[in-house]
């Protein structure tokens, strides 16, 4: 029994606590995944780096970026704000689709703009081409090119 009673133990010792990032860490995080921040501005601000030099900021980033939770947390935040992003795209676009009919069910020039809207959303007025191109024989090339010359003369 007493056997089994220090097992317990030396497996309790074992186990590792999981981290957690640091208030610290986390802001860091925050600010490095904003478009608004450089990854030097965003240790600036997070840490006490008055008397560092840029390069010596340069290397502490570094070694954050390399941190696997630190990593990970990042990842997760840039996943939330991409996400973020297409619902509200996707959002902004329904209701300009839904306004823009609602217009259109007028006779005036608001309505015939809205339609020319609505229909530039579905492509429908593109000045592009689209060219398709087949992949012919080179017989077969030679004998249209002679029917468009017999046209021509």
């Amino acid at each position: 029994m007493n056997d089994k009673k220090v097992i317990e133990i030396k497996k309790q010792k074992s186990v590792k606590k999981i981290r957690q990032l640091t208030p610290k860490q986390e802001l860091f995080c925050q600010l490095s995944c904003n478009s608004e921040h450089t990854l030097i501005d965003a240790y600036r601000q997070s840490y006490d780096a008055d008397k560092m030099t840029n390069q010596s900021v340069s290397a502490e980033c570094n070694k954050m970026l390399n941190n696997p939770l630190i990593a990970l947390r990042r990842s997760e935040i840039k996943s939330k704000m991409e996400q973020s992003h297409y619902l509200r795209g996707g959002k902004l676009k329904d209701h300009i689709i839904k306004r823009l009919v609602q217009l259109s069910e007028g006779d005036s020039s608001v309505a015939v703009r809205s339609l020319e809207l609505l229909g530039k959303t579905e492509a429908m007025f593109s000045d592009k081409q689209i060219n398709i191109l087949e992949e012919k024989a080179s017989d077969q090339i030679e004998q249209e090119l002679l029917e468009r010359l017999n046209r021509i003369a």
